[in-house]
């Protein structure tokens, strides 16, 4: 489990810097341009990685300088308030990933969905455009994200998932002169 923890910020703090790297070669103009949101963007995920990365080393080097020696069966676990751990008994890394609730496993699975949403999000946005794509994934992912025993609400998921796209197009295009991929809506523009 920590391992998987140390290769996720790892990936995050990397990829953050490759993408930075990739969005510094965005030609630029003065004021925002095409590389703005980019070179955010990066930034954001390089901080984000490495606050992650800090984190997790964290939690490793804690239980390392606070650690008891318990001398018997490594099978055996040790009683409760006797370990490291304190009042836990100790367990093996995989009676740990045996105890994960049902729930963590299904955020598993909704973490993998939103990256089949972007990925179908990013495969749509040239025929679609950014209006209809991002209007479309918005509400998509608005009812991925709604806890299961929430029921979600559709119609409120629709008006919020059309305004935000219609704001954000209407922002970069107009306020900031960046054209964005308008799909079939282009006749329709001014």
């Amino acid at each position: 489990m920590r391992h998987k923890e140390l290769i996720v910020a790892s990936a995050m703090l990397m990829t953050g810097i490759v993408y930075m790297g990739m969005s510094m070669g965005v030609p630029k103009r003065d004021g925002v341009d095409a590389s703005t949101v980019p070179v955010i963007l990066a930034g954001m995920m390089i901080v984000l990685g490495g606050v992650e990365l800090v984190a997790v080393l964290r939690r490793w080097w804690a239980p390392l300088q606070n650690t008891t020696v318990v001398l018997g069966d490594p099978a055996e676990p040790v009683a409760a308030g006797h370990g490291p751990l304190g009042d836990e008994a100790v367990r093996t890394e995989a009676q740990a990933e045996a105890a994960i609730p049902a729930a963590a496993k299904s955020d598993m699975a909704t973490v993998g969905i939103t990256l089949a949403l972007i990925a179908g999000y990013v495969a749509l946005l040239g025929s679609l455009g950014f209006p209809v794509a991002t209007a479309v994934y918005l509400f998509v992912q608005f009812i991925v994200l709604t806890p299961r025993s929430i029921r979600p609400a559709l119609p409120a998921y629709a008006l919020i998932a059309a305004a935000a796209a219609a704001v954000i197009f209407v922002t970069f295009r107009y306020g900031f002169g960046l054209l964005l991929p308008a799909g079939p809506l282009t006749p329709l523009l001014p």
